[in-house]
């Protein structure tokens, strides 16, 4: 799990800054947009991402951390691939938006996960290299990317977020075997714990 969530930090923190530090350029290079509309783009990422972060957690509570990150990713990357082949300039603002608002919680899913998957003696070291992952990540992908563009052109920033974001949620996907391991570990020492339990798992019938 340790390794899991460093994975998972740099990949997200990773994305999270290289669409930070090359959204502008790339509306004002490619899309030609103003000066305004360009810092609206990184400003409302940003804006949403905190919002995302206030109001989206009633959702995971709702219908679970890893369930509701899956479909968070899913309807990021959907409208990354819409961000990157519409090319207006007031949607380019919105949509950057909405995949700031969308992106909001998964940080604070990934430390939920640590939290359940790990014993408590060790959440501040797992946490600590999970976010030193994240930091090398935040280094390394605007780089990659920098790298990359300065070979191909800079058209080619959204489609390498989108990328690198289906490779992020490739990285999530180990929490989900993960945690149905121990959900169902809590299950067995549940009817270990409970001999009337017990004895109704083994015969399939309810207990009374």
């Amino acid at each position: 799990a340790t390794w899991l969530a460093a994975v998972y930090f740099l990949a997200y923190v990773g994305i999270e800054t290289a669409i930070s530090g090359w959204t502008v350029p790339f509306m004002l290079r490619y899309r030609h947009a103003s000066p305004y509309l360009a810092s609206m783009c990184s400003s409302g990422f940003w804006s949403a991402m905190a919002l995302g972060r206030f109001t989206l957690g009633v959702v995971t509570d709702t219908i679970g951390v890893v369930r509701a990150t899956v479909g968070y990713f899913l309807v990021t990357i959907t409208f990354q691939v819409t961000f990157a082949l519409v090319p207006g300039n007031t949607s380019s603002v919105v949509l950057m938006s909405l995949i700031g608002f969308f992106m909001g919680p998964m940080f604070a899913s990934g430390i939920v996960m640590v939290t359940r998957l790990l014993p408590s003696e060790l959440h501040i070291a797992t946490v600590s290299f999970g976010a030193s992952a994240g930091q090398i990540g935040a280094a390394l992908f605007p780089f990659g990317i920098g790298a990359f563009i300065q070979s191909v052109g800079i058209r080619i920033f959204p489609f390498s977020i989108v990328v690198l974001s289906c490779l992020a949620f490739l990285s999530w996907l180990p929490f989900l075997s993960q945690h149905s391991m121990v959900i169902s570990g809590s299950c067995i020492d549940e009817g270990e714990s409970d001999p009337a339990l017990a004895r109704t798992m083994g015969n399939g019938s309810l207990p009374p």
